[in-house]
């Protein structure tokens, strides 16, 4: 078994919450009753509870208090729903399981997540795109490698950072250079395990190059971009690239080229309500850490 087989092997990463499998079954049916999935969301009460802690958080803004799972589906629908339960049950599973000596680090990558989640969910408000939660999903996982990575050896992923951080290596790099590959690599290869949704699998192993998409480009785009502001403004996960201008960043061309109205405001259009949107990562988070 190689190096990378053992990390998405591991007893954290070979399987998902039962729940999560079964909702990512009753996707690919043609057609799903809203009782099916009630029933079995309800069958989890904590993961219950933090769902309708999230559905009722800014991070959506729905009006009216949500109090009940079918008033979850009637309100936000569907696909929106099922793309909050598995940002939920993943989360979860993970958050309870971090290894001994990387919780520091963890926090600092689920709130870099949780931010790239947010921001690319107010790019695509902007852009008047509805991923149907997608880019919040997306902004979660495009990471999930180097969460992999760090749970399987912190000390060693340790080694990665000092390269970032002393020696101006980029993440792609200093990963390839102590593990032999990168979390794209790890990622694309969990996504794959795990089953997930194939616009998730494409975020996650392409959010490094999204121009060379056909299909699905603005969406990694913009989770891409999310993933740049965040590390511009103090909610990094060390990725160690240089930035004079997000302006001449190619997900940021990508997004003007598509809707023109981003090169008519500009970047700051973006990343003017930047405090708001790093508030509402805080509180998504602390939702999902309330018992």
């Amino acid at each position: 078994m190689t190096l990378i087989e053992y990390i998405i092997h591991t007893k954290e990463f070979a399987t998902l919450p039962s729940i999560t499998t079964g909702i990512l079954e009753m996707l690919d049916r043609d057609e799903v009753f809203i009782h099916e999935l009630t029933k079995l969301i309800e069958s989890d009460p904590a993961l219950t509870m933090k769902l309708l802690r999230v559905a009722n958080s800014p991070l959506y803004g729905v009006r009216g208090q949500i109090k009940t799972l079918r008033n979850a589906i009637m309100k936000m629908g569907f696909r929106r729903l099922t793309n909050i339960v598995l940002s939920v049950a993943i989360f979860s599973k993970f958050w309870l399981s971090t290894t001994k000596g990387a919780a520091e680090i963890m926090d600092k990558f689920w709130y870099h997540s949780a931010s790239t989640g947010t921001i690319a969910k107010s790019i695509s408000s902007k852009s008047n795109q509805e991923y149907h939660g997608t880019e919040f999903i997306g902004g979660l996982l495009y990471k999930i490698g180097k969460l992999a990575m760090v749970q399987n050896n912190v000390h060693r992923y340790n080694k990665v950072i000092e390269l970032v951080e002393n020696e101006g290596a980029t993440d792609y790099d200093a990963e390839k250079t102590i593990f032999g590959f990168t979390h794209v690599d790890v990622g694309d290869k969990i996504a794959g395990e795990w089953k997930l949704p194939g616009i998730l699998r494409v975020v996650i192993a392409n959010h490094l190059h999204p121009e060379d998409l056909s299909e699905n480009r603005n969406l990694v785009a913009s989770v891409s971009l999310a993933g740049v502001i965040c590390e511009e403004n103090g909610a990094g996960f060390y990725n160690g690239f240089r930035y004079d201008n997000i302006s001449d960043i190619t997900p940021w061309k990508l997004l003007c080229e598509s809707f023109p109205v981003f090169r008519e405001k500009g970047i700051d259009w973006i990343t003017d309500d930047i405090d708001k949107q790093l508030k509402t990562s805080d509180e998504f988070l602390a939702a999902l850490k309330m018992a």
